[in-house]
């Protein structure tokens, strides 16, 4: 027994060591295969999965964004600006479609352009102070301050 490990031993020691040897030539293929699939999906996956976050983080911030509102701006109807029950300075909500800008291509609505607002067939003036750009026949709920016009701080895609 002895001489057979020794014999063993010995045919070991004088093997010649190659760079590398195909079985390990076929699993370094392998794995190297293997490692650019997991890269793929992973730079398929995290785009896919933070804009699932977000959309949620979204949807979380509009609806939070609105219970805030309604305690800050206050609905009124039409008849109470055409009446100027409505006073200066007053925090103010309103929803309606955008029919005309002042912005030189005359369809586009960017920070410090001016607007009109038609709400139940009566028309406000708005000046957008918010970073939000839309465009227009875009139905919106304006969030802003009356000053006989709107100066709108806050304007929300009305779904």
């Amino acid at each position: 027994m002895k001489k057979y490990l020794y014999e063993f031993y010995n045919r070991l020691s004088r093997r010649k060591v190659s760079g590398t040897s195909t079985m390990d030539k076929k699993v370094g293929v392998s794995i190297y295969f293997f490692y650019r699939i997991y890269v793929f999906c992973l730079i398929l996956l995290v785009p896919l999965l933070s804009s699932c976050v977000n959309r949620e983080a979204v949807d979380s911030f509009d609806k939070q964004f609105k219970e805030e509102a309604a305690k800050i701006y206050k609905q009124y109807p039409s008849r109470a600006f055409q009446q100027g029950e409505v006073e200066l300075n007053t925090f103010v909500q309103l929803s309606g479609v955008i029919t005309v800008t002042d912005n030189q291509d005359g369809r586009s609505i960017k920070k410090n352009d001016r607007f009109i607002l038609e709400v139940e067939g009566e028309r406000y003036q708005v000046i957008n102070y918010s970073d939000s750009e839309w465009e227009l026949t875009e139905r919106v709920t304006v969030y802003g301050e009356y000053y006989g016009f709107i100066k709108a701080e806050e304007i929300k895609n009305e779904l």
